[in-house]
């Protein structure tokens, strides 16, 4: 299912009329079954997105057929391009399990195939037409791998390809297919590295055909061993031997190129999510201003080294895998490229804190033996940028709440940020920021909130959470990283988002003050609610944010930020009658809770006295409506009359679609401010209000 970031995505670029289904797996393998009658899908993945606004969007994909796996691609253009979808069309096709041409959807400018016949790769279709003429005539030293099937393993559409090549039922040698621009960086570093320690060998090469053919390894991927700390320990120490080649020729990997990448990786974050636009271009700017003040000595880089590219064999010996990247440079790069991804493997839940620190306090210390210290200080805003350019990632890879995993990569990245590269409201770094619309400035200097000051002060603030959340639930090693004010009504109320790290992880807590008081009604209310039968562990997936604590000099209470996005932006679009009937079991789960309240009884008698004061106003503004009120206020009060009284329980009082957050199948129940006792019916009839307003 598509999220509300898709659709946005889909709404701001009318000129891929076929975007759609670049992004959605469902729509795709509906397209597939109308265009191809005898494919038999059980399932498809769509597993990697490239996308240039306004004019394509490649999508890469692996089938589930009843003939085996399948990998494809799909790609969106612009409708105006008529001659790429006829070139397309016209080009020399292997036929497959999608038929014998390349598929052509002219009317949503899509065109479709398996991988044999991507144009940019190939000699995939060539590979799979005469195998044994085309390997033996690469591989003269090895006449046994002209008779291997190629199995693949790795596919990323107009890039590369990389299959298995199998004898007798078992892996024998690695074969790379290239695009032609990646092909000669690829052969190169493989030739320059041939006799590098712990590197794979390459044994044949074929310029024709972009590939290149590697000596197959067995072992065991470092990404399934990351809590044995002396097989993570034995990899920083091979990189670092790595590191120390000297003589041979690579390209220069310079600064300057690294910040290009990050202006880049801004540059498309932007494009994915505008509101993030300002915060990726000052984190670009404040990583590459304090990248720009450290210089160290080149090394030989290996350019795109973490756990997925280092191999464990079964005698323990490291082995580097993939040098297509290598390099001469940095060596914080690949340094911090490796903790960079350790750091979002804990943040999506992969290794816990614990975990994640072990393993790099054992790679440093496998790399720099007594210096770890220093390189992880020196590492932190290579760390930070690495962070940065995996940002993309989340979308590219099609995770399912994809902008919150923007999100969390982003927070992560700013607290590698050096103090000095930002600045705050208060003269303090780093900076609080804002939702549209509203001035910090105006917040600090709200007199009915005189404690706003404190709250956005990040030392004031940062103390009284780390107090408050080492009291209420054990979190200890708190640090604040961010802080951004996410609501404000002048005079009454304001809504902080504070960006946490604890022990490595992310957290974002929000922060709920009010002028008049601290509303320890709701709060209770709240935590009632999560200690019994709203929390993680509801089988139903029907919940309440997680309560954190209270600030009491602050009139402020803190929650847990959840995932998700309002119900709102799914209830408008067609085929979410299932939505809403779990949105009708999380109302009845509220109304047969029981929670006791303290706020006064709301009646039906209390609806009805609202708008005959709310409704004249209406009528002195609007004088020609007058006449018009004054009749509904008369069939109201009739109706009212009519309507029996019924059992009375606790009650939202302000339930409608904004406050349910959809989070996948799981929903959470969001504002207790104005929970009580009432007719039930009054949270339905208000959600429905809002659904037909």
């Amino acid at each position: 299912m598509l999220s509300p970031a898709d659709l946005e995505l889909i709404e701001r670029d009318p000129a891929l009329p076929g975007l759609r289904w670049m992004l959605d797996a469902e729509a795709l393998a509906q397209l597939l079954a109308e265009e191809v009658s005898a494919l038999e899908l059980r399932q498809i993945e769509i597993n990697y997105v490239r996308y240039k606004p306004a004019t394509n969007c490649l999508s890469g994909f692996l089938l589930q057929t009843s003939n085996g796996r399948v990998y494809g691609y799909a790609r969106a253009f612009r409708l105006s391009a008529l001659g790429k979808l006829g070139k397309e069309k016209r080009a020399h096709a292997v036929p497959g399990s999608l038929g014998p041409h390349r598929i052509v959807v002219e009317r949503l400018g899509i065109v479709i195939s398996t991988a044999a016949n991507d144009r940019k790769l190939d000699s995939l279709g060539r590979l799979g037409h005469k195998p044994a003429c085309l390997l033996k005539n690469m591989l003269p030293a090895y006449p046994d791998l002209g008779h291997a099937i190629l199995e693949p393993v790795n596919y990323k559409p107009a890039r590369r390809f990389v299959g298995k090549l199998m004898l007798e039922g078992q892996p024998a040698a690695v074969l790379k297919i290239y695009s032609e621009g990646e092909y000669e960086k690829a052969r190169h570093a493989a030739y320059a590295l041939s006799s590098a320690p712990a590197v794979t060998t390459v044994i044949g090469h074929s310029t024709r055909d972009c590939m290149l053919v590697f000596r197959w390894v067995e072992g065991t991927p470092l990404n399934q061993l990351l809590t044995d700390q002396s097989a993570v320990g034995k990899s920083g120490a091979a990189l670092r031997r790595f590191h120390s080649q000297t003589g041979i020729r690579l390209p220069l990997r310079s600064n300057e190129s690294l910040f290009r990448q990050l202006s880049e990786a801004a540059h498309g974050i932007a494009i994915l999510l505008p509101a993030f636009r300002e915060r990726a271009r000052a984190l670009a700017q404040s990583l590459s201003a304090s990248i720009g003040q450290t210089e160290t000595d080149r090394a030989t880089l290996h350019g795109d080294f973490y756990a997925h590219q280092v191999l464990v064999r079964k005698d323990g010996e490291i082995v580097l895998l993939d040098c297509d990247e290598a390099a001469i440079g940095d060596p914080r790069y690949d340094l911090g490229n490796f903790l960079a991804h350790l750091q979002r493997r804990v943040l999506t839940g992969g290794l816990t804190a614990v975990q994640g620190e072990a393993a790099r306090d054992s790679f440093l210390a496998g790399y720099g033996e007594i210096a770890r210290p220093r390189w992880l200080t020196e590492c932190r805003p290579f760390i930070g940028a690495a962070l940065l350019r995996l940002a993309h990632e989340p979308f590219r890879k099609r995770e399912p709440d994809w902008p919150a995993g923007v999100d969390q990569l982003l927070d992560c990245a700013e607290s590698f940020v050096d103090g000095t590269a930002a600045t705050s409201v208060s003269g303090r770094a780093p900076s609080v920021s804002a939702a549209d619309g509203i001035d910090p400035r105006a917040v600090i200097a709200d007199e009915k909130m005189p404690y706003m000051a404190a709250a956005l002060d990040f030392q004031q603030a940062g103390a009284a959470l780390k107090s408050t959340l080492a009291a209420t639930r054990n979190l200890h090693d708190v640090r604040l990283r961010g802080v951004r004010i996410a609501r404000y009504k002048p005079g009454r109320r304001c809504l902080i988002e504070y960006s946490l790290e604890q022990t490595g992880t992310a957290l974002t807590v929000i922060g709920k003050v009010h002028a008049k008081r601290l509303e320890e009604a709701s709060y209770t209310v709240q935590t009632v609610l999560w200690n019994g039968a709203f929390n993680h562990s509801a089988s139903d997936l029907l919940c309440v944010p997680e309560p954190l604590g209270t600030i009491p000099t602050w009139n402020m209470w803190l929650q847990r930020k959840v995932p998700g996005w309002p119900a709102t932006k799914f209830l408008r679009r067609p085929g979410t009658v299932g939505l809403a009937q779990h949105i009708a079991e999380l109302a009845h789960k509220l109304h047969s809770a029981g929670v006791p309240t303290t706020r006064p009884r709301h009646t039906l008698e209390e609806e009805v006295r609202i708008l005959h004061e709310r409704l004249p106003l209406v009528a002195q503004s609007r004088p020609q409506l007058a006449d018009r009120l004054d009749r509904l206020l008369a069939a109201v009060d009739e109706l009212a009359s009519t309507i029996p009284q019924v059992r009375r329980c606790g009650i939202h009082r302000d339930f409608y679609p904004d406050q349910v957050m959809v989070d996948n199948d799981r929903l959470y129940l969001l504002d207790f401010d104005l929970y009580c006792e009432g007719d039930p019916a009054i949270d339905l009839g208000n959600f429905v209000a809002h659904l037909r307003e």
